[in-house]
C-alpha cells in the first residue's frame, strides 16, 4: 500500500505488517533515513526487508543506508524490472519473521503504545478517514479520543488530571507506554477542538520538546 511520506508509511507498516518496504530517501514529514531507522527500531518490523530508492550513489550514502539496516539500495532513475527482481529476491530470502495476522482497521484494534503510539494512530486514522473512539489506558488512568472522518473532535480523561479536549490530547500524546483500543462507531458530539489532526500532533511534539530542554540543560 502506498504512503505519501515516511510518517504515514510508518503508521501503515505498524498496522498492516508488510512483507517488504520500498522507500524513497527524499520525502516530506519524515525522510527515508529516519523512516528506515524507525522501522529497524520497531520490534515487529525490525526484520522486514527494506529497499531504499535514492538519486545519490556515493559511497558515504551507500554505507549510511546499509549501516541503518537497508537490505538493498537502488539508485534513481531505475529500471522497474530490475527493482521487481530485487524485490523478488528479498521476498524469497524470507527474512521477515512469522507474525500474527493484523486486525483490520475499524473492526476492533487493540495493542500496546510501545508498539504503536497514539500519534501514529491519529495519523493513520486521519489518512483513512476513520470514525470511532480510541481508548488509552495506563494503570488506572484512562482517556478517550473521539474522531470523526479522521478528525479529532473531542478528548476526555476519565481518570487523570483535570484536562479536556486539546489539552487532554496533548497530555495523552506524551505517553510512551500503555494500552489502546479502537472501536469504529458513530460519533455524534460537536467538534470541541476545531483544529486539524496534523496541527495537534505537531503542537504536542513541540510541547514535549520544550519540556525536555530544561532537563537536558
Amino acid at each position: 500500500m502506498p504512503a505519501a511520506n515516511g510518517l504515514i508509511g510508518l503508521a501503515r507498516a505498524c498496522l498492516l505488517l508488510p512483507d517488504l518496504i520500498v522507500s524513497d530517501v527524499v520525502m516530506p514529514a519524515m525522510d527515508g533515513w529516519t523512516f528506515l531507522a524507525r522501522v529497524r527500531e520497531h520490534r515487529r518490523l525490525s526484520q522486514v526487508p527494506f529497499i531504499l530508492l535514492t538519486s545519490k550513489s556515493v559511497t558515504a550514502d551507500l554505507q549510511r543506508g546499509f549501516r541503518l539496516g537497508a537490505d538493498d539500495y537502488v539508485p534513481k532513475p531505475f529500471d522497474p524490472k530490475e527493482l521487481a527482481q530485487r524485490v523478488d529476491r528479498l521476498l524469497v530470502r524470507g527474512r521477515n519473521p512469522v507474525i500474527e495476522e493484523p486486525v483490520p482497521l475499524g473492526v476492533g484494534l487493540v495493542g500496546a503504545l510501545e508498539d504503536f503510539s497514539l500519534t501514529n494512530l491519529l495519523v493513520c486514522f486521519a489518512t483513512e478517514r476513520k470514525t470511532g473512539t480510541i481508548v488509552v489506558r495506563s494503570g488506572r488512568t484512562r482517556g478517550r479520543v473521539f474522531i470523526r472522518e479522521g478528525h479529532v473532535v473531542g478528548t476526555r480523561l476519565d481518570h487523570g488530571p483535570e484536562l479536556r479536549n486539546a489539552e487532554a490530547l496533548y497530555w495523552l500524546l506524551g505517553w510512551t507506554s500503555g494500552r489502546f483500543e479502537f472501536r469504529a462507531s458513530a460519533v455524534e458530539m460537536t467538534d470541541e477542538i476545531k483544529a486539524p489532526t496534523a496541527y495537534l500532533v505537531l503542537e504536542a511534539a513541540r510541547r514535549l520538546d520544550e519540556q525536555r530542554r530544561p532537563a537536558a540543560s
